[in-house]
């Protein structure tokens, strides 16, 4: 149960919290590139504390993955120290949440393990939210989080299960270029920056991937 507890407070809680938060401070600009070195330490610490093996071209997939990210979130911002250290912490609980996921997948199934999820996440999410207004759009947040919880959360903790907490770690460098790719269909033009970053973040996971 320790491990269940950890993957739920460490990666949705505390994780994406902070992330939120040192947005708000520093900007996604300054937040994003310092919330995803976890990209890189998921490549390395596993190896560490829980014996996967390490490979070097999961790391460079990684690396470049990260570089990627950078490239695609650069921007206006201002350095903030308050900021950097909750950048830090999502990186830290990013790192260390798919490490706790992987051991409690040793106990249970992954539907399972997200359903605790959801629920220890959801459960604190409501305490700090009980304080504050009820606001429009409930309902359809409600929804968008079922079907997330509900798909990808399952998908994501069976990814850890068969690929390891570092390769299933990097898949999640995906979002930012899909994101990218999905205003471009919808119109909006791509920068150069973004452009390049999509290709390397494409690059790192088709390396990790297939050598």
């Amino acid at each position: 149960m320790i491990y269940i507890i950890l993957n739920a407070a460490l990666g949705t809680g505390i994780a994406d919290y902070s992330f939120l938060k040192s947005i708000a401070i520093i900007g996604p600009s300054r937040a994003t590139p310092i919330g995803f070195t976890y990209l890189i330490w998921t490549a390395i610490l596993p190896s560490i504390m829980i014996g996967e093996p390490f490979s070097a071209f999961v790391f460079l997939g990684a690396a470049l993955a990260f570089l990627g990210i950078w490239l695609i979130s650069r921007g206006s911002g201002e350095w903030k120290m308050r900021g950097i250290v909750l950048s830090l912490i999502a990186s830290i609980g990013w790192t260390l949440s798919p490490i706790a996921a992987k051991q409690a997948l040793n106990y249970v199934s992954e539907v399972t393990l997200a359903t605790w999820n959801s629920i220890i996440v959801a459960s604190l999410y409501l305490m700090l939210s009980l304080p504050s207004p009820r606001v429009r759009g409930q309902g359809k947040a409600a929804l968008g989080g079922m079907i997330g919880v509900g798909i990808s959360l399952p998908l994501y903790f069976y990814a850890v299960r068969e690929l390891g907490v570092a390769l299933a770690s990097l898949t999640t460098a995906l979002a930012p270029p899909v994101s990218q790719i999905t205003s471009a269909l919808s119109g909006n033009k791509l920068n150069r920056n973004e452009v390049i970053g999509t290709i390397l973040i494409t690059a790192g996971i088709i390396i990790a991937i297939s050598i």
